[in-house]
């Protein structure tokens, strides 16, 4: 534990009593996650394709690069690429491309069973690429129920989440404590 410079943890949003006891220590409230859950039954199917932007399946480490510089919002820890390496193998990778110039504009990592997905990342460069990355990833899974875990609340892909029936079924706060010292014996 030598050189641990802050702690954090998060805390069920509706847990009054556990957020004031970390406050109490010294934690500060950073943001707010949320876990977000659509069911299969729910997902609006109308087909419609934006022809202006082409899709790719790339590679997962490709597909956590290209997210490090899409990302409008820092991550949670769950959702940081050094946790998401750890479980590569199980994953997929979704980008959304320029057919312009063909650079990527937008990404998507998630694991796709028969019934459940879940989306571990995505992030794009515009509103647009973004709304066709979701709509894409969720068509191409349309009888899974899918997650999506620790997203902050501020991230610009919540509203279309929101309007492609994902509805949030847990929140937490994000918490840390600085540590003054920069040592713990």
């Amino acid at each position: 534990l030598r050189n641990l410079r802050s702690l954090q943890l998060e805390v069920i949003a509706q847990n009054k009593h556990a957020s004031a006891l970390y406050e109490s220590l010294g934690f500060t409230t950073r943001r707010r996650l949320l876990v977000m859950f659509r069911s299969a039954a729910r997902f609006p199917t109308n087909g419609a394709v934006n022809e202006r932007f082409s899709l790719r399946m790339i590679p997962v480490s490709r597909a956590l690069h290209e997210l490090e510089t899409l990302s409008a919002v820092e991550h949670a820890w769950q959702r940081e690429t050094s946790s998401i390496h750890a479980i590569a193998r199980q994953l997929e990778g979704l980008a959304v491309v320029d057919p312009i110039d063909d650079h990527i504009i937008g990404c998507a990592v998630y694991r796709a069973e028969a019934d459940h997905a879940a989306f571990l990342d995505a992030a794009a460069s515009s509103i647009e690429a973004g709304e066709h990355l979701l709509e894409s990833v969720l068509q191409l899974h349309m009888d899974a129920d899918f997650s999506y875990v620790n997203v902050p609340d501020d991230d610009p892909l919540v509203p279309k989440l929101r309007e492609l029936r994902f509805e949030e079924s847990l929140s937490q706060y994000e918490m840390f404590l600085m540590l003054d010292s920069g040592l713990v014996e």
